[in-house]
């Protein structure tokens, strides 16, 4: 359940954060976690503003469903010399858990997204060429494009 109202230059939505279509099963082999609704609200402005700085930001944006994007893991490896290594989501060593949807959820019941949410795109598609899919929590539009894919 996801509801969007515009407000002092704000577009606010208050969601569930619980997907609108189809999404693996949870708790899966590689993912113990049980999927639950969340309260989150969020207030993303409506005025741009270009910084012309890149920003490091775990969480970049939504989803128009109200699932968050989140590209980074929470999984780390440290080597034998004490390095300490990210693990990427799109990995053969070790198994996350990912749905169909390049998903999965946290400790906390969150599902949240590692990359283009396959169904969520499914659901939005009008036969257009790039696809609104969510906001970046600075305000800009998230798109994905179909350019070069098939369906």
């Amino acid at each position: 359940m996801t509801t969007v109202v515009v407000k002092d230059n704000k577009r606010i939505m208050k969601t569930n954060a619980l997907p609108n279509h189809k999404k693996g099963s949870f708790p899966n082999k590689g993912n113990p976690n049980t999927i639950s609704a969340q309260e989150r609200t969020y207030e993303i402005p409506l005025n741009l503003v270009l910084s012309g700085e890149s920003k490091w930001a775990r969480e970049p944006g939504v989803a128009l469903n109200g699932v968050n994007f989140e590209p980074e893991t929470a999984e780390r490896i440290v080597c034998e010399t004490g390095e300490v290594y990210r693990v990427e989501a799109f990995q053969d060593l070790l198994d996350m858990g990912l749905d169909y949807n390049h998903a999965h959820v946290q400790p906390t019941g969150a599902y949240h997204y590692h990359c283009v949410p396959t169904e969520l795109v499914k659901e939005l598609d009008k036969g257009e060429d790039i696809i609104l899919v969510g906001y970046a929590l600075d305000g800009f539009p998230m798109y994905y494009s179909k350019s070069g894919h098939h369906k």
